[in-house]
């Protein structure tokens, strides 16, 4: 489909990258593997500490009721 494409990358290259990236800003694999890189493991957190409530809407909106509706404010 593409004749004259020619990949500069490779996942190998992709991984270098990545790596390079993670030890450069020092995250561990303890940081890596934890909550906050992981979608469900972060949203249990969040609930488990109040953040959000169990139907995943933030816990002030849970406070102002769910079937309330926002309205914007012009300034």
């Amino acid at each position: 489909m593409l004749p004259a494409f020619r990949p500069q990358w490779d996942a190998r290259c992709g991984a270098e990258q990545l790596y390079n990236a993670y030890r450069q800003s020092k995250l561990t694999l303890e940081e890596f593997e934890g909550p906050r890189y992981q979608r469900i493991g972060h949203i249990q957190k969040l609930i488990a500490d109040g953040i959000l409530a169990d139907d995943l809407r933030h816990c002030r909106a849970a406070e102002r009721g769910a079937d309330r509706k926002f309205s914007v404010v012009k300034g």
